[in-house]
């Protein structure tokens, strides 16, 4: 019987248990769970100072919780070099205790806790989703702090050493095996499914009100995106404003991204920069509900990120039957196949060429919603489970 010691941490902390980090690692859990193979026993690791974790829906597999007993509410993250022997220790008392066999970190990264360490006596499982702070260097680790830029090698190193590393796509596997020097044969890919919220029709009620808060049309162009730098915001503005005039009145851009006061204002003043006055709808961040609507209501999705680890916001729309525009690069060619219109991110006349295709165009809208349905369907989160039970058991 192998046991799993699987630290929820990224389901108890904001923003990751809300984005991408939060969804695989529910999902994951969730699909282990439900596969309940039957040599397999799960230790659930809570903190017990943080919101609890959403509850997994299966009942009947081997599992039980155990409590994290070091606070995170006690933590300084610029201070983790000083914390982190006695999280160490911590982990290797419940390791012991329980007779664990495997320690499976969802989210090495996490800030709101001292990084892991590899322990005694078990074996390290981590999932990797991307490289991003180390692919743009110049505009992550070295902008940060030094204890920031420490902390992140410290994690890169611990993945160097870990016995297998999960990750989300082959794009991601490749960057791990290039920039970190880990050998192949330690890096499974296991890529998600959709996430849950998108597969549950929203009310008619939810879709009606977002047309009066928004004073939304019947048709206009979805970007679900983030303020930081490879979300290439500026470059999508600058492509929707080079769209004729009567398409930008015709399909207004609605902009899905959590925004501070600050990033708000700095945003709003691009967007009048460019002279798009009302032809843009920032909504900051919505509910799950509100974003499966938008999801269904609008006409394209256009994701025109530098890179992404995975890009599940390519694969949420498609499985709603939305029309997806996205990006030649990093993972997002993986995820969509030949369902959507890649392009070049930085190639902003060849983006706003391919707005003005699929708004255009019916007979494209709907044949890019028909392969976007049937890509969408070969990614599943049962399958993702079988995959991580597999390789969890080959770690014991």
């Amino acid at each position: 019987m192998t046991r799993i010691l699987s630290d929820l941490l990224p389901l108890q902390v904001e923003p990751t248990r809300h984005r991408g980090i939060g969804q695989y690692a529910w999902h994951t859990i969730d699909a282990l769970l439900k596969h309940n193979a039957a040599d397999q026993t799960h230790l659930l690791a809570i903190h017990p100072d943080l919101p609890a974790p959403p509850p997994f829906t299966t009942e009947g597999a081997a599992w039980r919780v155990v409590n994290v007993d070091q606070p995170a509410a006690d933590y300084r993250a610029e201070a983790w070099l000083a914390f982190q022997p006695a999280y160490a220790d911590m982990w290797q008392r419940i390791i012991d205790a329980n007779a664990v066999d495997v320690l499976f970190v969802h989210s090495p990264f996490e800030l709101v806790a001292p990084p892991h360490s590899r322990p005694a006596r078990a074996r390290l499982v981590l999932t990797v989703f991307d490289l991003i702070p180390l692919i743009f260097a110049d505009h992550y680790l070295k902008t940060t702090p030094p204890w920031y830029a420490g902390r992140y090698a410290q994690v890169c190193d611990l993945i160097r050493h870990a016995d297998q590393i999960i990750t989300i796509s082959d794009c991601s596997r490749r960057d791990i095996m290039e920039r970190l020097g880990v050998a192949p044969t330690r890096i499974r890919v296991a890529p998600p499914g959709p996430s849950a919220f998108v597969l549950r029709p929203p009310t008619p009620e939810t879709e009606r009100s977002m047309r009066q808060r928004w004073r939304l049309r019947d048709g206009f162009v979805l970007c679900t995106t983030g303020y930081d730098h490879r979300k290439n915001l500026p470059r999508a503005l600058d492509a929707y404003a080079r769209l004729p005039a009567p398409l930008r009145q015709a399909y207004p851009l609605v902009v899905v991204c959590r925004l501070s006061a600050v990033e708000g204002q700095s945003l709003r003043s691009e967007i009048r920069a460019r002279k798009l006055g009302r032809q843009v709808v920032l909504t900051n961040y919505v509910s799950e509900e509100a974003l499966s609507a938008l999801y269904r209501m609008a006409t394209v999705q256009f994701f025109p990120s530098l890179y992404e680890g995975f890009g599940l916001p390519v694969l949420d729309a498609m499985a709603c039957g939305l029309p997806v525009i996205t990006s030649n690069c990093s993972a997002m060619p993986e995820v969509a196949g030949d369902a959507a219109v890649l392009v070049d991110p930085c190639d902003v006349d060849a983006m706003a060429a391919a707005l003005a295709r699929v708004l255009e165009s019916e007979t494209l809208q709907a044949e890019l919603r028909a392969r976007g349905l049937a890509q969408a369907v070969r990614f599943e989160w049962m399958r993702t489970g079988q995959q991580l039970a597999s390789i969890l058991s080959s770690s014991a």
